[in-house]
């Protein structure tokens, strides 16, 4: 475990004494606590544009508790820092420290390829694989409709146009329950937005959908088109009628599962004109669902296979590749996470992660692997048991995690690309709008989930000296 900066910073100042006093104390507390004699001038244009407008910012928000840490970038003790040291709840920054794993893990331009495969016994002969085919998987969690068909139209390239026995999906990558770690029992809601699965095979980020069209005249059935072809996974029981124009427009949906798929049963009506409705769920069986949608990809291509498609083994350690697709870079996946606030691909990452390093793709396995790779900064004080931003176990202090920025806005390259992946912040905010209001220019992740507020980013001032700033903060309950 590292020393941690300016251990000196340590305080036990409640977010409600500062409001209380008026937040007088904590103006220039960074340098002061640390030794400092006097406030420099770089910290007093800090506290005159930006401290006011946080302190004002938290208040207003009610919070019951806030840390802050802002620091130049490459220097170890910050300008500013409210409780620097006391971990809160991580809420969206737990994604960070995933983000910090993965990229220590592979690099910034590493690819998590899916492969097709044959056992060096299996012959192709005339185009037909006279054994099975195996599909293996780096844990790619962008995986589409789009790339399944292009890796099938690769094969058949390669001159494959039947296969003999089954095509067998790698399973193995991950091995803890599909479900979503982390999350509060109560918020544990069948088909919740948050109550998806895990899965080293996930397709279109782990959900189907569906769009539902009006019929041409009144009476017509109304067209159900899938958002994902997977053949007879999904069924649809259409009693939906097509209404007159002006109607009262309604759907209702009844879902089940069975060991194929999904039965969806449609009733009600759409009106003439009506604009498409559209709908999605998540996949609650994603080995099912892949090895479904992997066989509709391969007959979209023409390639016939006499065995079944499932989930199963592993190829063997000494098969032969046939085709390779490449993921998107880790630094672009890294961003999509973000940019699409996906606990999903964090966890998803988070379990390849333990599988590469310990050969146990699991949370606990991947989460130890974090402690390791940022050991640095980590502490005993910070928590984690999951890369959710919804789980309330997860604590970390400001300080670690902007001892996590730093290095990587210097291991990667420049920095530029660790600050791309954080993504523009969105106005709204209310703790990015009071630093965005001072002239700064932010590149930054400002997130609020489940009461936990999280600025993770960095900030240019007028200078042009860029500072890392790390702000979050924890709702009264």
């Amino acid at each position: 475990m590292r020393t941690r900066w300016a251990r000196g910073l340590r305080w036990s100042v409640s977010l409600g004494a500062l409001v209380l006093s008026g937040f007088a104390a904590a103006k220039g507390r960074g340098r002061a606590s640390a030794g400092a004699a006097e406030v420099g001038g770089a910290e007093q244009g800090f506290v005159a544009a930006v401290e006011g407008p946080l302190r004002d910012a938290v208040a207003e928000a009610g919070s019951a508790h806030a840390s802050l840490w802002v620091a130049e970038l490459g220097a170890q003790a910050p300008t500013v820092a409210w409780d620097p040291d006391v971990p809160v709840r991580a809420g969206a920054s737990a994604r960070l420290l995933v983000a910090a794993a993965a990229l220590r893990t592979w690099g910034p331009s590493a690819t998590l390829d899916t492969t097709v495969e044959v056992s060096p016994t299996t012959r192709v002969v005339g185009g037909q694989v006279q054994g099975t085919l195996f599909l293996r998987t780096s844990g790619d969690p962008s995986l589409s409709v789009a790339r399944l068909d292009d890796l099938a139209w690769r094969l058949r390239l390669a001159g494959v146009v039947a296969v003999a026995g089954d095509v067998v999906l790698d399973g193995t990558l991950h091995a803890d329950p599909p479900t979503l770690p982390g999350l509060p029992a109560g918020m544990q809601v069948p088909w919740a937005p948050w109550d998806q699965t895990i899965s080293p095979w996930l397709i279109e980020g782990g959900r189907y959908g569906v769009s539902a069209l009006a019929g041409v005249a009144p009476g017509h059935p109304v067209q159900i088109v899938p958002s994902v072809p997977a053949g007879a996974w999904l069924r649809v029981e259409n009693d939906a009628a097509t209404l007159s124009r002006g109607g009262q427009s309604r759907l209702l949906w009844d879902r089940a599962e069975d060991e194929l798929g999904v039965v969806l049963g449609v009733r009600g009506g759409l009106a003439v004109g009506e604009r498409a409705w559209t709908t999605a769920w998540p996949v609650s069986d994603p080995s099912v669902f892949a090895a479904a949608v992997v066989a509709q990809a391969l007959a979209r291509q023409g390639i016939v296979v006499s065995g079944a498609v499932r989930m199963g083994e592993s190829p063997p350690s000494d098969a032969r590749v046939v085709v390779r697709a490449a993921s998107p870079t880790l630094l672009t996946l890294l961003s999509m996470m973000q940019r699409e606030r996906s606990d999903v691909i964090a966890e998803s990452l988070l379990r390849t992660v333990g599988a590469k390093r310990r050969g146990e793709g699991t949370t606990q396995a991947g989460l130890e692997e974090v402690r390791t790779l940022l050991g640095d900064c980590l502490t005993a004080t910070d928590v984690l048991d999951a890369g959710s931003s919804l789980s309330r176990v997860n604590r970390v202090a400001a300080s670690s995690l902007a001892c996590v920025m730093q290095q990587q806005l210097a291991e990667v390259a420049t920095g530029r690309e660790w600050a791309s992946l954080l993504g523009h912040p969105e106005r709204g905010d209310a703790w990015v709008d009071a630093v965005a209001a001072s002239g700064w220019v932010l590149r930054g992740r400002g997130e609020e989930v489940d009461g936990v507020g999280s600025f993770v980013g960095v900030a240019q001032d007028t200078a042009g000296v860029r500072h890392v700033v790390v702000l979050l903060t924890e709702s009264a309950r």
